[in-house]
């Protein structure tokens, strides 16, 4: 659901039971989330169990689906994101590693893949938040079994 906060109260906007699949070439699994991200537009990523990552845009009533692993094994437990690009949580069920995927936001489309920043000694990565500085450097904290900062 999406609320307007107002003064005294919250009122219901938008409830996921009224949602469209874009593509019909495939459905759409009702699992629990465990990843949201909202941009400045309103759009909202959320990720789950699955291997695709879905892009609701509530105001029309619409979800894509697209890839977050190159298998159909993977969940994706954290999502975070600037305004120019996001960045999602990957975890493969068959090696056993997690990752970094990075995505370009696009106007009224899926996200632009970008990038994958594996790392062999990371395990399952549950959360995840961002940083960036005035000129320009960025650090991404990631926590599972251990916690690891990335920089640019």
């Amino acid at each position: 659901k999406v609320f307007q906060v107002l003064e005294d109260k919250l009122r219901c906007l938008y409830v996921s039971e009224n949602v469209c699949l874009v593509s019909t070439d495939t459905s759409l699994h009702t699992r629990p989330l465990s990843s949201l991200h909202i941009t400045e537009s309103g759009i909202v990523y959320y990720g789950d169990t699955g291997h695709n990552m879905k892009m609701l845009d509530w105001k029309k009533s619409t979800v894509h689906k697209f890839a977050n692993h190159t298998t159909d094994q993977g969940f994706t437990d954290a999502i975070i994101g600037t305004k120019d690009v996001m960045i999602a949580t990957g975890y493969d069920v068959d090696s056993g590693c997690g990752q970094l995927n990075i995505y370009k936001h696009r106007v009224d489309q899926i996200p632009q893949y970008l990038a994958t920043l594996p790392d062999s000694d990371t395990d399952r990565i549950s959360v995840m938040s961002l940083a960036e500085s005035v000129d320009g450097n960025v650090w991404i904290v990631t926590g599972g079994q251990y916690l690891k900062i990335w920089t640019s």
